[in-house]
């Protein structure tokens, strides 16, 4: 089984290094990760820019969050069994995507 996360996400400088340890943690690795830095503000790119992972960069300053389906569109990947939709505050479990698959 294969499996991508895709994760939006602006300004979560407090909480986006716990929360891609724990991707990287994961009893089962995801087999790609992508996060959408949705124009943040607060060095939240710099923390990210640290991780082996693909990073789609909006420089958007609204809040208009009907942009989030659009987003999730763009990172689509039919190629994989299961994708993980999470947001930049979301730890996980270490063994939440085996408990899911």
């Amino acid at each position: 089984m294969t499996y991508y996360v895709f994760m939006p996400c602006r300004d979560v400088v407090k909480s986006i290094e716990q929360v891609m340890d724990s991707l990287y943690e994961q009893t089962i690795q995801p087999d790609k990760i992508i996060v959408v830095n949705d124009g943040s503000t607060d060095g939240t790119g710099d923390i990210i820019s640290k991780y082996d992972c693909e990073v789609i960069n909006t420089n958007s300053k609204t809040r208009d969050y009907g942009r989030l389906p659009k987003l999730w569109n763009r990172c689509l990947h039919k190629e994989y069994d299961y994708h993980c939709i999470m947001g930049g505050d979301n730890v996980l479990a270490k063994d939440y995507a085996e408990r899911i698959i």
